[in-house]
């Protein structure tokens, strides 16, 4: 049961990095020249990453800010499959260990997958 816990902890670096980047990338629209940043501004999170992740239909005047903006919005699609992919090791490692339960009733709730990873890293689930 420990590869719950190594799964767990990926899977929140995973999260704790495309926040990151996530901040990273607003706090480049907010330094980038007037023209990107109107552009940019109004796009939701998942708009503006993928916006940011293409490359540039014309040639940028803010070269660095272009270049970092994509090169931030690909790694925060890349953290993206990542932390989906862990997320669905975890979940088949769940099933695959978890207790058989009545048929009428689903085992994965979070108070029982909860239970499963106290018990296998001896540590408290934090919700990740």
């Amino acid at each position: 049961m420990d590869m719950l816990h190594m799964f767990r902890l990926a899977r929140a670096s995973a999260v704790k990095s495309r926040t990151q980047a996530i901040n990273q990338l607003k706090a480049v629209i907010v330094t980038a020249e007037a023209a990107l940043h109107e552009t940019l501004t109004s796009l939701s999170n998942t708009a503006l990453i993928r916006h940011c992740a293409a490359p540039p239909t014309t040639t940028p005047t803010d070269v660095a800010a272009v270049y970092t903006l994509r090169h931030l919005g690909q790694r925060i699609q890349a953290l993206n499959t990542e932390e989906r992919e862990l997320q669905r090791q975890f979940t088949a490692l769940l099933r695959t260990h978890a207790p058989r339960r009545p048929r009428s009733r689903a085992w994965t709730s979070n108070s029982e997958a909860r239970s499963l990873v106290v018990g296998s890293s001896g540590k408290p689930f934090r919700g990740v």
